[in-house]
């Protein structure tokens, strides 16, 4: 009995290690703390960003084909990164901007456990010439079956451009496989002033069965 609990051990510790280490074999380590407030992250927090990648920013809409899974999530389903974000909105059909301290908030991602995550495309509205919307696509992870700290990694930027209206976007994503083990999956706005002139309005992940 020993000896099969100690292989057991000895087995998800190696799975584990090497999973953790090719995770990030094409991820930036963040060390600069005014990039990772940039993502509404703090000085100590683990951060990676996606640099080897096609990640792409497209203002053109994305026409699904076969096989193709799609989750979508109106502006009102996303929650503040703390307590102190505070929204409201404009025509109450999920549409929402800021208007408190905190500039982030988070829109959890429900995947398809070993499915490719592909692409991401956002809806807003951006009226305002000096300030942005800006959407990060993170992947936060913990070790699979042990405690640990979380390491997040930013796998796509999308930026509205300033008084463009109505608008869409999306970024393309590299070599994401789903991995609700150890995972999760998230898309942070950062609403970079006050106002209806920088206004949310849906969130789109598009994935792929993993061949």
């Amino acid at each position: 009995m020993k000896y099969k609990s100690l292989v057991a051990c000895v087995g998800l510790v190696f799975a584990g290690s090497s999973w953790g280490e090719n995770r990030h074999m094409d991820d930036r380590l963040v060390t600069d703390a005014l990039e990772k407030a940039s993502m509404g992250f703090a000085e100590n927090d683990v951060v990676y960003v996606r640099e080897n990648s096609n990640k792409s920013q497209s203002n053109e809409q994305i026409k699904g084909v076969g096989g193709l899974v799609h989750v979508g999530y109106m502006g009102v389903e996303s929650q503040g990164r703390t307590g102190n974000f505070t929204y409201s909105t404009i025509s109450g059909s999920g549409d929402i901007y800021r208007t408190g301290t905190e500039i982030f908030s988070d829109t959890l991602l429900e995947l398809p456990d070993g499915y490719s995550f592909d692409w991401v495309r956002v809806w807003g509205r951006d009226t305002n010439v000096d300030e942005n919307l800006r959407f990060f696509v993170f992947q936060t992870c913990y070790p699979s079956f042990s405690a640990g700290a979380p390491d997040s990694t930013n796998l796509g930027t999308i930026t509205s451009s300033g008084n463009a209206g109505d608008w869409s976007a999306s970024v393309s994503l590299s070599d994401v496989t789903v991995n609700n083990t150890s995972c999760t999956y998230y898309v942070r706005t950062a609403f970079d002033d006050t106002g209806s002139s920088l206004r949310l309005y849906k969130v789109r992940a598009e994935l792929n069965p993993a061949l």
